[in-house]
């Protein structure tokens, strides 16, 4: 079987040759125009008497065989296996790794971000034959190191993986995922894995309504913005769907059995007509037993009047069907978690 090479993407780094010769007919060029200009060739002679063509172009030579070769080293030639698909060994996994503050917290100690490492690094010594890459991400998700199998290297990544890497603080999985899937190779459908380590979303700031609502009640903001209340809606606000976080986690774990059949997208939410702004906060009121002060703003450019998720799809193919439905019982837990971390993640 031939060769071939396994990175033609980079097939445009031998235009580089190309560049090389016509630097050499230009540097010739310019030696002949410089020669005329001096006028005496004896002069000449005697100026360059030292000089050799031949070895300026066998240095010519040498430089476009020396940089021919770099480019074939970067495309990788290679002859594959015959039967590569079914000898293979190894697999390429991306860790995409949350480094958002949440993980310095020590409720698993040292951290969770430490733990996270360690585990990580516990996984390269198990897959000795797999190429590692990294996705760090936060309110931004970044490829912190390609596929390699220099683990020396990846471990180097790891441990210096921290919130400092990415300013922007958040929990964008969505990012993170789309980064880690672009760091494998395209021509490949198999073969690939992603490892996705977070302890959740920890927004900053915060943009949802519920932590929002709560934040007013636990006396942690002024109040609430309510952006219009003129929609075409029941009570003039805005209408959103909303799932909790047992609900969506059930919903991943059902996801992630069903991945061997295929990648899917699925919509989630508690079903229904959705929930107004103003019955949130009329529920977080009843379910906080405190009073929150609200404040009616003007519209925001882009908000939709009603946006509410359809979960047919993964009710229909995975049998998915969320357990607690009620705004009530969402933000009966959200305010329970709130209570027990009143600072937060961080603390």
């Amino acid at each position: 079987m031939g060769f071939q090479f396994q990175h033609r993407e980079f097939i445009w780094m031998a235009g580089g040759i190309v560049l090389l010769l016509l630097l050499f007919i230009f540097l010739l060029r310019w030696k002949k125009k410089v020669n005329k200009r001096i006028g005496d060739p004896t002069l000449v002679k005697s100026l360059i008497g030292t000089y050799s063509n031949k070895k300026f172009v066998l240095k010519l030579v040498f430089l476009i065989i020396a940089f021919g070769l770099g480019v074939v080293a970067v495309m990788n030639l290679r002859r594959p296996a015959a039967d590569e698909t079914s000898q293979r060994k190894g697999i390429d996994v991306v860790i995409a790794l949350d480094v958002s503050k949440s993980m310095l917290a020590q409720d698993l100690p040292p951290s969770r971000l430490e733990r996270a490492k360690q585990f990580i690094n516990k996984l390269m010594v198990a897959m000795p034959d797999d190429r590692i890459g990294l996705v760090v991400f936060a309110g931004r998700a970044y490829l912190q190191m390609p596929l390699t199998t220099d683990y020396g290297a990846a471990q180097l990544y790891i441990s210096s993986a921290g919130p400092e890497t990415v300013p922007l603080q958040g929990t964008v999985i969505s990012e993170a995922l789309h980064q880690s899937s672009n760091a494998f190779n395209t021509t490949e459908r198999r073969f690939k894995t992603v490892v996705l380590i977070s302890d959740g979303e920890d927004h900053d700031p915060e943009t949802h309504i519920i932590p929002i609502t709560l934040q007013a009640a636990a006396g942690k903001r002024p109040r609430v913005e309510i952006f219009g209340e003129d929609y075409p809606t029941p009570d003039g606000t805005c209408v959103r769907d909303y799932i909790h976080v047992i609900d969506l986690a059930r919903a991943h774990i059902q996801a992630l059995e069903a991945l061997s059949e295929g990648s899917r997208i699925y919509n989630l939410g508690c079903g229904g007509a959705g929930y107004s702004v103003n019955e949130v906060v009329e529920t977080a009121r009843r379910v906080t037993g405190r009073e929150i002060p609200t404040h009616v703003g003007p519209r925001r450019a882009g908000d939709p009047a009603t946006l509410v998720a359809s979960s047919d799809r993964i009710k229909t193919e995975l049998g998915w069907q969320p357990q607690f439905q009620d705004l009530g019982l969402i933000i009966e837990s959200a305010w329970r978690w709130m209570q027990n971390h009143p600072d937060g993640y961080d603390h």
